[in-house]
Parts: C-alpha cells; structure tokens; sequence
C-alpha cells in the first residue's frame, strides 16, 4: 500500500467517526431549532395537568443530563481531536431556557 493510499484510508476513518459523534447530537438538534416560546405555548394551550407539567420538566431535565453524558467534552480521533464541550454547553443552556419557560406557565 502506498502512502497516498494509506493517508486516504487514515482520514476516512477519522471523518467517519467525526459523522458518528454528530449522529449522537442530532437527537438533540430539535433543541436549537425549535421555537422555544412556541413549544411552550402549544403545551400550555392544551391546559396540562400539574402533574403533566412535572412529567414534561422532568423529561427536559433527562434530557439535559443526556447531552451532558452523551460524550466527553473532548473527543480524540486519530488525526483530530474534537471539542464538544461548545455544543453540550449551547444544548443545555437551551434546553434549560424551555425549561424555565415551562416552569413560569405552571399555575
């Protein structure tokens, strides 16, 4: 195998685990897209119960644990070594917005 041949096969697998690590985060892309008041006013629109609203905060605080667990902050790949700590930090910090919206329409 010649160099060329064998610096393609290195940078393909890097990329390719660069690809998997996105995969992880893209459970979570709703998150940024969403709009957040929105989100809330349509949950809020169907007059929940406290309890729904208990249940729906909890399921954003899993959530913020989940991206928090999701990977490390630094991820080494051969060639390159990927800082998540950005993206968990911006997830989190949006996730926690819904959150308090949520909290602020509990009667």
């Amino acid at each position: 195998m010649n160099i060329v041949n064998r610096l393609t096969e290195v940078l393909d697998d890097n990329i390719a685990a660069i690809r998997l690590l996105m995969a992880v985060y893209e459970e979570f892309s709703f998150f940024l897209t969403c709009d957040a008041e929105e989100l809330v006013e349509e949950f809020a629109s169907r007059s929940p119960s406290l309890q729904q609203y208990q249940q729906q905060l909890q399921l954003f605080e899993q959530k913020m644990e989940q991206i928090s667990l999701c990977s490390y902050n630094q991820v080494a790949c051969d060639l390159f070594s990927v800082d998540c700590s950005a993206a968990k930090e911006s997830l989190i910090t949006r996730v926690r917005h819904i959150n308090e919206l949520l909290m602020s329409k509990v009667e």
